[in-house]
């Protein structure tokens, strides 16, 4: 690649390029260096949303969906986003079927769940998913929001909103203020959140002995 020279730092210089492939024309180094800057910055972020959202209230650009059949439908945005805090009661229930019954055998919680965190603004995410129906069952009635509060101290004076997921065998919680103003501020060792489900899998908790893989009750 030719490369500008140490005495002459506006020297016009063109990348490499396979032979027959078309010029994609020259490039001063200081430009580059400018259009770098700028579509790395909140530029490049205000000129990519400014056309798509008033910030000064909520989105209202339609979403284009394309059909099987080959036909192009615009969907309206969503409308009616509950606010941070919310506390309005939603759907909870752990899906068809009994519980899983049985001796219980005190385990890490993590045995039997997996999980995902991470930080929405001063917020935390928790999501906890089930690896079976019945594994779904015991989940959803097991993992309230005071169990929650109980297996994470540092939850039990803060908001919590918590929704289940039949469809993805996942309950999932928001932890309202854990984060403090974000991850820029926070003090916590964890500031992101993002070890915050592998703590909620090591703590012990009593397990119904049939939800354990083979081998290990």
């Amino acid at each position: 690649m030719n490369t500008p020279s140490s005495g002459a730092p506006d020297q016009v210089f063109e990348p490499e390029r396979a032979p027959g492939a078309p010029s994609i024309g020259c490039v001063s180094p200081s430009v580059a260096l400018v259009v770098g800057l700028v579509l790395g910055g909140t530029v490049a972020l205000t000129i990519v949303l400014g056309s798509r959202r008033n910030f000064d209230g909520p989105a209202v650009d339609p979403q284009v969906v394309t059909l099987p059949d080959g036909t192009v439908e615009q969907v309206p945005s969503a409308t009616g986003v509950p606010p941070a805090g919310d506390e309005r009661p939603r759907a909870d229930h752990a899906g068809q079927g009994s519980l899983p019954d049985g001796p219980a055998v005190r385990v890490p919680f993590g045995r039997v769940v997996g999980a995902r965190s991470g930080d929405k603004g001063g917020d935390a995410t928790l999501g906890v998913y089930a690896r079976s129906d019945d594994g779904y069952r015991w989940l959803a009635s097991f993992l309230t929001t005071d169990r929650l509060r109980e297996l994470l101290p540092e939850t039990a004076d803060l908001a919590l909103d918590r929704e289940v997921l039949p469809g993805l065998r996942a309950v999932l919680f928001q932890v309202r203020g854990l984060l403090g103003d974000g991850v820029a501020a926070a003090t916590r060792f964890d500031p992101q959140a993002k070890a915050l489900g592998e703590w909620l899998r090591a703590r012990t908790v009593d397990v119904p002995a049939s939800l354990l893989p083979e081998g290990a009750r």
